[in-house]
């Protein structure tokens, strides 16, 4: 069922694609285009969303919306890491904003905060 809910939408977004694009749709995709979409969806599948739903039987659950919720933080270090390009201010505030999100989420009012 995990996986039934991506190959869904996948379909959808393929449909929609067709309809709003009609002949040009798929012009331009290439075999390696396909490959690794293919090779990026097996990982999303199986390392993301199959590891993380296991892990969901033993964490609970507002430890591991804060892990996947600091997946943009990785994103943006890993891609400063790995292609040295450096993250626009639109995308750090963003990732700011989302972690103070979490901090809202997670404080539980023992902490007083004085203004």
């Amino acid at each position: 069922m995990l996986g039934l809910r991506w190959f869904l939408s996948g379909i959808m977004l393929l449909i929609i694609l067709f309809f709003l694009y009609r002949k040009d749709a798929f012009k331009g995709i290439t075999l390696k285009n396909i490959l690794n979409s293919l090779l990026i969806g097996f990982f999303i599948m199986i390392l993301n969303n199959g590891l993380f739903s296991e892990s969901m039987k033993t964490l609970d659950s507002y430890l591991a919306a804060t892990i996947s919720a600091t997946m943009p933080i990785f994103m943006v270090i890993f891609d400063y890491l790995l292609n040295k390009k450096k993250t626009g201010k639109s995308a750090l505030f963003a990732i700011i904003l989302g972690f103070f999100g979490i901090a809202i989420l997670l404080y539980n009012g023992k902490i007083k905060v004085r203004i």
